[in-house]
């Protein structure tokens, strides 16, 4: 639908047309656009019908008997239970916290190219994140941002503290507590070279991967039972990604063009920090491509990948700066199209033209509608 490209191009606009780009009105009315869009959206994703279902379900006396995932969403979302606030209500009002959390450590990092930055992750991230909607673990991801301060700050026992927060919600958050010790140091260039062709030759292909991890861990039974869980039967097929992508050329020329350009950018505020961020993201998108199971993990970086490659536009020259943020939109664009193929997507539905009928689908009808009305349902 029209409605994904239109927040595409608005914030292109926004960030080349002056009058916008310096008018603090129209960033609130576009972000206030981007919220409703993000966070509103009604029978489109796939993820809210398992935490619905989740939702109803819970109450005072199996609070932790059916407990599936991690223990901190039971202990979130059981206070609006017993308030009997609404499923969709409860849902919609934690997106918009986690939007306020995400989309401000945006702005505050891009400052002027925000409106470039907004495109891109809107694009390249948002659009996966607050309409499919990983609810735990974006929930641990924007807990995770709030700690970054703490991090900059080397206040190891807060930030360790919010750390502990964001594992509780989603076990992924825990790649965010080795970081702590090396983000803010200068790594050397050759070793992230060399790290970047170990990560391309090592997740060649899946097969190569886990036949190193077995010859290593097999002796392990829980290590041993995990990785047939990974590449037995049916949970092989989430386990397995591709070897290859037009998303991994584009990430490669990322990766030369951050190298080569790491001391401008490391001369920003925060540059060291950044750099690095950037880098990291760059190898879990390696390992992401492959083993799909490492994915979750990329999220926590992608805001700081978004920073750095929107940074990138004020080294060149205004024609060159010109032609880059094009770049940045024809990526953006292409990212979408990936929505144009998906079910899950099309149609776009909004809670608010339902709220304000009090017209509410039943659940059925719901979860079935994208699947009766999506021209990109495939058959089975």
């Amino acid at each position: 639908m029209a409605i994904y490209l239109v927040s595409v191009f608005l914030c292109f606009i926004s960030g080349i047309i002056k009058q916008l780009k310096d008018n603090k009105i129209w960033l609130l009315i576009l972000l206030g656009f981007l919220c409703v869009f993000l966070c509103f959206g009604y029978m489109c994703g796939s993820d809210w019908r398992g935490y619905e279902q989740m939702y109803e379900a819970i109450d005072i006396h199996s609070l932790f008997s059916t407990c599936t995932v991690e223990p901190g969403y039971y202990v979130y979302m059981f206070p609006f239970k017993l308030l009997h606030i609404s499923f969709w209500n409860f849902y919609i009002f934690t997106k918009i916290i986690i939007f306020c959390i995400i989309f401000s450590t945006l702005i505050k990092y891009t400052e002027e190219y925000k409106y470039i930055a907004l495109m891109f992750f809107v694009a390249w991230y948002g659009i996966y994140l607050f309409i499919d909607n990983p609810m735990r673990n974006l929930i641990a991801i924007s807990i995770s941002m709030i700690g970054i301060r703490f991090l900059l700050e080397r206040n190891f026992w807060k930030y360790g503290l919010i750390v502990l927060i964001a594992v509780s919600f989603h076990i992924s958050a825990i790649v965010m507590i080795p970081i702590y010790f090396y983000f803010t140091k200068k790594i050397p260039s050759k070793v992230y070279i060399i790290a970047f062709f170990i990560v391309y030759i090592l997740f060649a292909t899946p097969d190569l991967f886990w036949g190193i991890i077995t010859k290593l861990f097999d002796w392990i039974p829980y290590i041993h039972r995990k990785i047939e869980s990974y590449t037995i039967g049916k949970a092989a097929e989430f386990a397995q990604g591709r070897f290859f992508s037009w998303g991994t050329l584009v990430h490669i020329l990322f990766f030369v063009i951050i190298m080569f350009y790491r001391k401008k950018i490391e001369s920003l505020k925060y540059g060291v920090f950044l750099f690095n961020a950037a880098i990291l993201y760059l190898l879990f998108y390696r390992i992401a491509i492959t083993i799909d199971i490492f994915g979750r993990m990329l999220f926590y970086f992608c805001i700081f990948y978004t920073v750095v490659i929107t940074s990138l536009i004020r080294i060149f020259e205004y024609k060159s700066r010109m032609i880059y943020v094009f770049y940045l939109l024809i990526l953006s664009l292409i990212s979408t199209k990936r929505i144009f193929e998906d079910f899950r997507y099309i149609p776009y539905t909004n809670y608010i033209p339902y709220f304000i009928k009090g017209d509410y689908p039943s659940f059925e009808e719901r979860s079935n509608y994208n699947y009766m009305n999506s021209p990109y349902v495939e058959e089975e």
